[in-house]
């Protein structure tokens, strides 16, 4: 019965690993090429980061994306201004705790820009060593998805990105539009190692 169950393990931690590579996500990103997901911030110095949908050869368009971003450093009073600009004016909630954005006309891929956020840290103590924020489900709705041209919904990943990462080796997501070495949360891949240690 364990040898079974170690192989089952296998079997999904395999699939998953497919997945990982092949899947379509949403990342936030420090530069509108879409491949960087780190970002230094400095007080009165104001950047800009990038929203994106990665969909691959999965889908040539969407028309719509949901989620929303934990642990978003959005505007805080005396601390932080920021600016949201959509590609759309069909904008429903907030990137905190979830948000719609339909595109009358579709965004092709297979690197859908969804739209950016203008960042002015107005306290030099803002933001602390890698702090994360990560793409996950609109809280409302628990969907994390795009739309795709036939008004079909499709789930997907979420991306990290990282403010004032210490060590870039650490913080680097060397993204391309062919889909690998996605931006992922640590739940969405899974090692050998830590299937071995289970046993």
């Amino acid at each position: 019965m364990k040898q079974l169950v170690i192989a089952l393990l296998i079997m999904l931690t395999f699939s998953n690993s497919a997945l990982a590579i092949t899947d379509m996500f949403i990342g936030i990103f420090a530069d509108n090429t879409y491949s960087t997901c780190y970002d230094d911030i400095s007080a009165f110095a104001p950047e800009t980061i990038y929203f994106a949908a990665y969909v691959c050869e999965n889908i040539p368009y969407i028309t719509a994306a949901e989620f929303s971003v934990d642990n978003w450093q959005g505007t805080v009073a005396g601390r932080s201004l920021v600016t949201m600009a959509w590609n759309t004016d069909l904008v429903f909630g907030t990137v905190d705790d979830g948000i719609s954005l339909a595109f009358s006309t579709p965004i092709p891929g297979p690197c859908a820009p969804l739209g950016s956020a203008t960042v002015l840290s107005l306290d030099f103590a803002w933001l602390a060593d890698e702090t994360l924020m990560t793409v996950v489900a609109a809280n409302d709705s628990g969907l994390l998805q795009v739309i795709d041209g036939d008004f079909t919904p499709h789930v997907v990943h979420g991306g990290i990105f990282t403010y004032n990462c210490v060590n870039p080796l650490d913080c680097i997501c060397n993204n391309s539009c062919s889909c690998e070495n996605l931006c992922m949360t640590a739940s969405d891949v899974t090692s050998w190692s830590s299937l071995k240690a289970l046993y």
